[in-house]
Formats: structure tokens, C-alpha cells, sequence
């Protein structure tokens, strides 16, 4: 197994397609209430990754000794979060039809709502997924040990799915605590000192 920053050649068709479904796992509410399949849903996924103008964002990806994509994590500093959203919502409004924009807009507004502000000066876990062929086997750990290496010393904090035991328990054992929420959705903390 190896965890590398995700490369120009990870992002050929089969990789498109195989994080787009990752996507989809990690936050069902989201991707369903957007009713987008196929073709739609690989171009969102590939169009999130941040790779216009040949940047590639802060995302890391476990690739199995045979060359299979195993899971992946992205992060950025807090402070970056607004811009990194709006990068997301443009890219979902331009894979949907015209006339499917406002009830996708009002879908993303409102599963924004649910989620609380981020603190400032923190380093945000934006997004991680573990193929459910990989799960079980320490790939999410590995991948939180270097986001939580990351970022200067700074707190560490996320968005997990409020009924998402699994989840909360994985983050609770690494030092993580529930600082606010709704009924959909949690914000946890790990503070820099644990």
C-alpha cells in the first residue's frame, strides 16, 4: 500500500469514476438529493479535484500494491473553505441541466445550512472515502495520519453525518469532540495538543 498526492495519471477515466462513487459514499445526502447519474455525476467528480489550469488539490490517495485506488482524502486550510465551496457548487450547477439548477441550488443551500462555520485558523478534513473493498483495513487511519500531520500545528476539525456512528467512533478514538451540530450533521474538533 501507498499513500501519494493525487497525480495528473491517477485522474484518467477509471480513477474519474471510481471517486465519484467514493464521493457518493462518503456523503449519500448530498449526492443523492442531486439526482445526477452516469456521465453527469463522473464530470462533477472530476471537475471537485480542483485539476483546471493544471493545479491539483490538496488530496492524497492509498493505491493498493496492484495499482488499485483504495481511498482517498483532501483537506485545506479553513480559511480556504468559502472559495473551495463555491468552486464545488459551480461545479455541480454545470453538470445538471438548465432547468434542474434552482432545485439543486436550494438542495446544496440547505444541506449548507445544516452545516456549522468553521473556525478560523483550523485545517478542515474536507472529504475522505475508503472503497468498501478496502474497508477495515487501516487505510482511513493512514490517511488521517498524515492530514493530522498537517497544518502547522493547528486544530484539526470536520463535517461527519450526524447518524454516522461509525464514523463518530473512528474519530472519537483519534481525539476528535463534537463542538456543535444539527440534526444532520456534526462539527468535530481535535485540538492541536491531543
Amino acid at each position: 500500500m501507498k499513500i501519494v498526492p493525487l497525480a495528473e495519471a491517477d485522474l484518467d477515466c477509471t480513477a474519474r469514476l471510481t471517486l465519484g462513487r467514493l464521493n457518493v459514499l462518503a456523503y449519500p445526502e448530498f449526492y443523492n438529493g442531486l439526482g445526477l447519474e452516469g456521465e453527469a455525476l463522473d464530470r462533477l467528480s472530476a471537475d471537485m479535484f480542483d485539476v483546471s489550469e493544471g493545479e491539483l488539490s490538496d488530496t492524497i490517495v492509498a493505491i493498493s500494491d496492484e495499482d488499485t485506488l483504495c481511498g482517498y482524502l483532501s483537506a485545506l486550510p479553513s480559511d480556504d473553505f468559502r472559495a473551495a465551496a463555491s468552486r464545488t457548487a459551480f461545479a455541480v450547477l454545470k453538470g445538471v441541466a438548465r432547468d434542474q439548477r434552482k432545485p439543486v441550488m436550494a438542495h446544496m443551500q440547505a444541506i449548507g445550512a445544516g452545516q456549522d462555520a468553521l473556525p478560523a485558523n483550523t485545517h478542515y478534513l474536507a472529504r475522505i472515502a475508503v472503497s468498501p473493498d478496502w474497508q477495515g483495513k487501516g487505510i482511513a487511519a493512514e490517511l488521517m495520519d498524515i492530514f493530522e500531520a498537517q497544518g502547522g500545528g493547528c486544530d484539526h476539525v470536520l463535517h461527519v453525518a450526524a447518524d454516522n456512528a461509525r464514523a463518530i467512533r473512528f474519530y472519537e478514538k483519534r481525539g476528535y469532540e463534537t463542538e456543535s451540530g444539527s440534526d444532520s450533521t456534526l462539527l468535530m474538533r481535535r485540538r492541536a495538543s491531543s
